[in-house]
């Protein structure tokens, strides 16, 4: 009985340990995706002078017709495709323009529940661009 009880224990902290592990490895894999996103943008923006409108989004950065129209967008473009988040949810994107008419791009993801704020999973992940 005793021995089986060690067991049932250590199957719970074996199970509790590899789901913290787990929202830990998404949480970094939004964090590296962001990192490779931003990567992507300022390569765009040195070769065509900008970065792409909120219309345009993120979706810009990878090669279709569309964009191959940009001038100077290389054969290939930036990304091979659109990454969504460890949850499936696409990345947010906004550009603001300032008085002076410079870009700060605003590049983040919700985190597994979608929703501003949270913690663990839930964080929040921002990046931006100047």
């Amino acid at each position: 009985m005793y021995l089986r009880n060690i067991g049932v224990a250590l199957a719970l902290q074996i199970l509790l340990i590899s789901s913290w592990c787990h929202a830990d490895v998404r949480v970094n894999k939004v964090e590296a995706d962001l990192q490779t996103i931003r990567t992507a943008l300022s390569l765009f923006k040195l070769d065509v002078g900008r970065y792409p409108t909120r219309r345009e989004g993120i979706g810009t950065l990878v090669y279709s017709k569309k964009s191959a129209k940009l001038e100077n967008y290389p054969v290939g473009g930036y990304l091979t495709r659109q990454p969504d988040d460890s949850w499936g949810n696409p990345y947010h994107y906004y550009v603001y323009r300032t008085k002076d008419g410079s870009e700060i791009v605003h590049l983040w993801s919700y985190g597994a529940d979608g929703r501003p704020g949270g913690e663990g999973n839930d964080v929040d992940k921002h990046v931006y661009l100047d």
